[in-house]
């Protein structure tokens, strides 16, 4: 599927720059290629946020959360966020649940740059809901400020981070401890990639591309990068 998309983008790219009489260069910055699942570790790390518990939202974080829907002219809520914010779900759960929205065919999900490392060792990754409000009927969605205020707020973030801290502290105390874990993870590991050998998607001698110019920004009054509007700089500068 992805390389069907590529496709499209060269195509796309070079009409638009033969009408534009200009020519493409294709230059990789990164490639991921997709993740290898580890069921033995996800669980053992699911049964520690079991134990640790939802994040809990306190009085101090609902009054927040209230004052920023009074704020936006919103009659603030009793509950103001989420239930989803204040609930687990289990691995096979949420994987069911993604599964209803995507194709039969669509094996992976999403992209990010963590999924190489799992090529290399057993790896697991969990969520841990950032505070989100409930909304408000008739008013669409929150602004984008809306979620990141609340990321700075103590009394609002600091139950998700603590909740991520030690479900994580617990995993590696289990697999410190639990020789078993650490086999069944191993295993699992070997199998799936002797089912899937997947080769890295950039040649070993590959040079990450450094020498691109820093973007053509026009320096506000007081800040800038070196350059003025309309002139191209390139960090580190050649000597």
């Amino acid at each position: 599927m992805a390389e069907h998309v590529l496709a499209v983008l060269y195509r796309n790219a070079e009409h638009a720059a033969a009408m534009a009489h200009c020519r493409v260069e294709t230059i990789w910055v990164a490639r991921n290629r997709p993740g290898i699942t580890n069921h033995a570790l996800a669980q053992a790390l699911y049964n520690n946020l079991e134990e640790v518990g939802a994040p809990s939202c306190n009085d101090d974080a609902v009054a927040a959360a209230q004052q920023i829907q009074s704020g936006l002219g919103i009659e603030p809520m009793e509950k103001p966020f989420l239930d989803e914010c204040e609930s687990l779900i289990s691995p096979q759960d949420a994987e069911t649940a993604l599964r209803e929205h995507l194709a039969p065919w669509q094996k992976n999900w999403t992209s990010d740059d963590y999924v190489d490392m799992t090529h290399y060792a057993p790896t697991v990754r969990f969520y841990v809901s950032r505070p989100a409000l409930k909304p408000a009927p008739g008013r669409g969605a929150y602004p984008g400020w809306v979620m990141n205020a609340l990321g700075g707020i103590p009394a609002a973030i600091d139950p998700t981070i603590e909740v991520a801290g030690k479900t994580i502290a617990g995993t590696f105390v289990d697999m410190l401890t639990d020789p078993e874990l650490l086999a069944s993870a191993a295993e699992e590991f070997k199998q799936r990639k002797a089912d899937d050998p997947t080769e890295a998607l950039l040649p070993a001698d590959f040079m990450p591309p450094t020498g691109l110019a820093w973007p053509d920004y026009a320096p506000a009054e007081g800040i800038g990068f070196g350059a003025a509007a309309g002139e191209r700089t390139w960090h580190p500068q050649a000597l």
